[in-house]
């Protein structure tokens, strides 16, 4: 088993039945349960799914470039792209912030 703290987790990949948790130490733990079932279970003010296949940790985002498409940047240079069902809700969660 690994324990992983949820500060230490920066984005969560699906991966068919599997989700790819990406850690800021730079490793990755995968497990196997849905993105869906992290989806349900982490905080959502902390926790936002930005597509079907990636969820972010909000605290890292570094960065967001509107041109064309939505893309978030985290602290590792990851580069996401939001799907349009979901670009409202991240902006208006950063409204908020």
């Amino acid at each position: 088993f690994d324990l992983v703290e949820l500060d230490d987790i920066l984005w969560l990949q699906a991966d068919i039945n599997y989700t790819i948790i990406h850690l800021k130490s730079g490793g990755h733990v995968t497990i196997a349960k849905t993105l869906k079932l992290f989806e349900d279970y982490l905080d959502p003010e902390k926790f936002i799914r930005i597509s079907r296949s990636a969820m972010v940790n909000i605290n890292y985002i570094t960065k967001f470039n509107k041109h064309n498409n939505l893309q978030v940047t985290l602290i590792d240079k990851s580069v996401l792209p939001v799907s349009e069902s979901r670009r409202e809700e991240l902006l208006s969660l950063y409204e908020k912030i």
